[in-house]
């Protein structure tokens, strides 16, 4: 990756066993979501920055990376709507159906803040917070519940590389709503299974381009131009593309450098109207 121009970028999220917990209800609308502890430099937040200004791909390497990046978003998104309690919260909190409430609020997808609107927001909230309390190291940490679902749009996530997940998965969902919905996952799994390539964790690796129509208020990408990589491990693995990177290393409540690791809690909001179509993935 280093020797094709790759930038790297590095954050954190610890995994929790949510994670691989299976959607045991008939509607994703009836399913608790697991939150999970995430951290990001400020340093690699102006990485994320640079490279939407410059219209550079980001590629997250793990589902995980996904989760982080696009709730980082959705703090900023929280941040510009001026809601006096989060602008003096020390940490981020996301529920898991406030990309959907915030987006009916907003009237539709289009309307939402753009994405270097939401990572200034987040830039300037860190930095006050750490002038305020006289010092330090300026990151961004908190949790997330955010879930996935057919109908989401991508705020942070050009191609992503991942491994294949299982059915009834909150995992199988998010590449579900990256491709372009569950018939466009399900093509892509039954050519895997044609092929005999190698499932789940320790099997073989996608690279999966976000659809168009999964897109929120991106910038123009150049095929000749550089781009962003965020890797997420959750395994020892590894990933190669021509972007800038973001590593992930998920270990299991302790993480590792460059590291992203979950706590569960056990919050819980209903969805509000208008929300994308909540359908489970079934194979």
């Amino acid at each position: 990756m280093r020797a094709r121009g790759v930038e790297e970028c590095h954050l954190t999220l610890h995994v929790g066993a949510g994670t691989f917990r299976p959607i045991d209800c008939d509607s994703t609308a009836d399913h608790t979501m697991h939150a999970e502890w995430v951290s990001l430099s400020a340093a690699a937040l102006s990485q994320l920055r640079e490279a939407v200004s410059s219209g550079r791909p980001i590629v997250p390497v793990g589902t995980t990376s996904v989760r982080t990046l696009e709730s980082i978003y959705w703090w900023g998104v929280k941040l510009i709507g001026k809601d006096a309690s989060i602008q003096l919260a020390r940490e981020i909190s996301i529920d898991q159906w406030d990309p959907y409430r915030l987006t009916h609020q907003a009237g539709s997808w289009e309307e939402l803040p753009s994405v270097s609107e939401s990572l200034d927001a987040v830039l300037f909230w860190a930095q006050s917070r750490v002038e305020e309390e006289g010092g330090g190291e300026v990151s961004v940490v908190g949790q997330t519940q955010l879930l996935i679902v057919p109908g989401y749009r991508f705020a942070l996530c050009d191609y992503l590389f991942t491994n294949t997940h299982q059915p009834r998965s909150t995992l199988l969902m998010l590449v579900s709503a990256l491709v372009g919905g569950h018939k466009r996952i399900q093509d892509i799994y039954l050519h895997a299974l044609d092929n005999d390539y190698r499932f789940l964790s320790y099997g073989d690796s996608n690279f999966l381009a976000c659809h168009q129509n999964s897109v929120l208020n991106r910038l123009p990408k150049s095929p000749s131009t550089s781009a962003l990589s965020i890797s997420s491990v959750a395994s020892p693995s590894s990933a190669a593309a021509s972007a800038l990177s973001i590593s992930s290393i998920s270990s299991p409540p302790s993480s590792a450098a460059s590291a992203i690791s979950v706590a569960e809690t056990e919050q819980e909001k209903k969805p509000t109207s208008n929300l994308p179509a909540l359908t489970t993935p079934q194979e």
